[in-house]
């Protein structure tokens, strides 16, 4: 940008980014209905990754990890592994600079 300031944030506030969407990475024992997981409030969508991992995008402001607890328990799951990806400041530095 020709060395002008294209921002003051900070880089956390900057890798939340305005989108306010979550991308959750959730992994269950067994594999769970796609069409169940995409009925929970605030799921935009899902996708199967492997086995029983599933990507799940949220619709905005929707922090949808207590659902995805009491969904697991709902239906006899146990959730090995969930986690919130936020973006790379790789990927905030070009959404900057483009």
């Amino acid at each position: 940008n020709k060395g002008k300031i294209v921002t003051n944030k900070t880089t956390s506030t900057l890798q939340k980014g305005d989108d306010k969407r979550m991308l959750i990475l959730v992994e269950f024992d067994r594999l769970a209905d796609l069409k169940k997981i995409q009925e929970i409030s605030g799921v935009e969508s899902v996708k199967l990754l492997k086995e029983n991992s599933y990507a799940i995008i949220t619709k905005p402001d929707q922090d949808i990890r207590p659902s995805l607890f009491k969904f697991a328990v709902a239906h006899g799951l146990s959730i090995i592994e969930m986690q919130r990806e936020e973006k790379k400041l790789e990927d905030v530095f070009k959404e900057l600079t483009k």
